[in-house]
């Protein structure tokens, strides 16, 4: 789900529990620093720290203090919220670094040392992500991602060829990245010395940012909410996992699946995940 979309479902109400709280706080910096806007991050950046020390951080709020790490890195106030990056890092070595939790983690943990400009950090977010994929193939394209951003940033100009930014592009969009496949592909055609490649980076960068802007079709099958879901389920998640990408409560997860499964005719799981896939929605 794009930020943009998540904000339309934002309360128009403050939240009383301090985790929701902290979810739409996230939102609203992540869409900030999204559309560059410096001064609604300065504005909203100072109640950050105080939402972080009323809840413990849990995978289900990793998500969210990704969005807090890398507006800290772009306002130079890391040092805020170092404690609650340490916690989870902690967390996550304890579970062994479960791909589908310690990939978007440190993925995100390379682009603030992107943003940062802080090369030691990013070569250390690469580290993990090299092992998750060496155990999990499913990461390979966050590390793609990573590595292209990482040597676009800090290494001389060649060392990355316009083929593998091309295949960091692809990966960043194939997991619904699109706002960083289009950041990504502008900062390649900065760096790249061919006119062609250029111009053609570019194009893809516009591209990336029209499709990301452009309300995803309803088609007929699924409204846009249950293609959300159904996305997410295709991607392994849990309904109380989706529930919090998507934030909503677990029990709406399984009343939009109920209904997938009506529309598409599926019994069992496997009927269902096999639907989905030849539906388009992988």
């Amino acid at each position: 789900m794009s930020l943009e979309t998540a904000t339309r479902l934002l309360p128009t109400a403050e939240p009383a529990g301090a985790v929701d709280r902290l979810r739409v706080h996230a939102v609203r910096l992540g869409l900030a620093r999204r559309h560059g806007d410096t001064s609604a991050l300065a504005a909203l950046w100072p109640e950050a720290p105080a939402l972080l020390a009323a809840t413990e951080v849990d995978l289900y709020l990793l998500r969210s203090l990704a969005e807090f790490w890398q507006v800290a890195a772009r306002l130079d106030d890391t040092a805020s919220i170092d404690r609650y990056i340490a916690a989870a890092d902690r967390l996550l070595d304890a579970l062994d670094n479960p791909m589908i939790w310690a990939a978007p983690w440190h993925f995100a943990g390379a682009q603030a040392a992107v943003i940062a400009r802080d090369a030691e950090l990013a070569t250390g977010r690469q580290r993990q992500l090299d092992a998750i994929a060496a155990r999990n193939a499913s990461a390979s394209g966050l590390v793609t991602a990573a590595r292209a951003w990482s040597a676009l940033t800090f290494e001389q100009a060649g060392t990355i060829d316009d083929a593998q930014v091309t295949d960091a592009i692809a990966a960043l969009r194939l997991r619904g990245l699109d706002w960083e496949a289009s950041r990504l592909a502008g900062i390649s055609a900065l760096c790249s010395d061919d006119p062609h490649a250029t111009a053609g980076l570019l194009e893809t960068a516009r591209s990336v940012d029209a499709d990301r802007r452009r309300p995803r079709p309803v088609d007929g099958l699924l409204t846009e909410r249950e293609a959300e879901v159904a996305r997410e389920l295709l991607q392994g998640f849990t309904y109380r996992e989706i529930g919090a990408r998507l934030f909503i409560s677990a029990k709406t997860v399984e009343h939009h699946v109920s209904r997938i499964r009506r529309r598409l005719d599926a019994g069992s799981r496997s009927e269902l995940m096999a639907a989905l896939r030849a539906s388009g929605y992988s």
